[in-house]
């Protein structure tokens, strides 16, 4: 799912602001899905899936379109999530917030 995702966004030539962030909120929200049924804790694929693609998209888009509220939003989602005890997802916050600190240099004025 998540790679379908990511392609679509891909395709898409001339991602605006808005849109991007839109994209990136829906992640956040995957951040906060706790659903747990007779299989287990699926909320943890919806989980790894969102930051996986939050770590992709922080990684290639590009560091203008990136808003200073959307990185606090991203920055808070993640670090909320270090405080879980969600062993599986810990490559990913690593990959995030090292790719939203790069991403944060060029936006020092804007901050």
């Amino acid at each position: 799912m998540t790679d379908g995702l990511i392609f679509i966004y891909f395709e898409i030539s001339g991602v605006d602001q808005v849109t991007l962030a839109g994209i990136f909120r829906t992640f956040i929200d995957g951040l906060e899905d706790y659903t747990v049924d007779s299989r287990g804790d699926i909320g943890a694929i919806v989980r790894e899936s969102a930051m996986y693609s939050i770590q992709v998209l922080t990684n290639t888009s590009q560091p203008d379109l990136l808003e200073a509220d959307l990185i606090r939003s991203v920055l808070h989602a993640v670090t909320k999530q270090s405080w879980m005890k969600v062993m599986r997802l810990d490559t990913y916050r690593k990959a995030v917030i090292t790719g939203l600190a790069s991403s944060i240099g060029s936006l020092t004025e804007s901050l």
